[in-house]
């Protein structure tokens, strides 16, 4: 792995664990912007199991701040693959 895709995979991460956090607080706007920062990092990683699996993640989290917010309309928008 190169140095910068090494870097993206941890700061991926972090902004992952970030939301997961502040999901926990009930801080559900600043959790899905920590979720959000994570696509632009995606862009350019070569398609496969793992990168898929990361990008249905965050929309599967950002969709579950929708819904505990009571927007299951924008919540249910996240769900459709």
């Amino acid at each position: 792995l190169l140095p910068i895709r090494v870097s993206h995979l941890c700061l991926r991460s972090a902004l992952l664990q970030r939301g997961n956090a502040l999901a926990a607080l009930g801080k559900e706007d600043e959790a899905r912007e920590s979720y959000e920062k994570v696509f632009p990092l995606l862009e350019k990683e070569p398609r496969c199991a793992r990168v898929d699996w990361e990008r249905h993640s965050l929309y599967v989290n950002i969709g579950n701040t929708f819904s505990r917010t009571g927007d299951f309309t924008l919540a249910n928008e996240q769900y459709k693959i």
